[in-house]
């Protein structure tokens, strides 16, 4: 299991810090990385990172070089002249258990799921989550997903719609924009005004320009 409770000794590594090199992982993929790093996330027999989630320090037991391959926030954090580098520890207070878990999962090559039954507050997490670590291909497939399985359902609700564009404008950069524009561009006409109006308010600029 990748998650255990509460705190516990750094488990022993590199004394510089080294994360070593990057695995081989299409930074673009979705889900199509080898099954054995999905079997690496539930066994933390050779992890050499503890990530504490949540206020209550939720532990998971991780290995560098995957996360530092799929995040920049973690490339940047394991370097030897960061905290995080030296007692192989990070802390994400701001981030749920239960979201990191989906993150850390699909960092593993495990895949975005949408969620079902739906769970706009999950998704929002989630994307949040991806875009604070600095993993642009994950929001990328939360918004791929979203598009395919939320326009989708019979009973979608105006005010989850946008809420979902609210969140994906004010946590997006402009290099993310143009995977939004295009789920956009396939959306009913009354969600198009609204991702209209989202992205003029949150922004200032003329989304005619864009």
């Amino acid at each position: 299991m990748a998650s255990t409770k509460g705190t516990s000794t750094p488990p022993a590594g590199d004394a510089n810090g080294a994360v070593g090199p990057a695995p081989d992982l299409d930074a673009d993929a979705d889900g199509d990385q080898p099954v054995a790093l999905v079997k690496m996330y539930h066994d933390p027999q050779f992890s050499d990172i503890k990530v504490f989630a949540g206020e209550d320090k939720e532990c998971f037991d991780l290995h560098r070089v995957i996360l530092a391959a799929r995040s920049k926030y973690f490339e940047l954090a394991f370097k030897k002249h960061f905290e995080e580098g030296k007692t192989r520890e990070t802390y994400l207070p701001d981030i749920k258990p239960k979201t990191f878990t989906i993150v850390a999962l699909w960092m593993y090559g495990g895949g975005f799921k949408y969620p079902d039954p739906f769970d706009k507050g999950l998704i929002q997490d989630v994307f949040i989550a991806a875009d604070y670590l600095q993993i642009l291909p994950l929001k990328n497939a939360i918004i791929s997903a979203v598009e395919e399985k939320f326009w989708k359902m019979p009973n979608r609700n105006v005010g989850d719609a946008y809420d979902l564009l609210e969140t994906f404008c004010a946590h997006s950069k402009f290099t993310d924009w143009k995977k939004f524009r295009l789920m956009v561009a396939r959306y009913e006409v009354f969600y198009v005004l609204i991702a209209k109006i989202v992205m003029i308010v949150l922004t200032g600029f003329d989304i005619r320009a864009i």
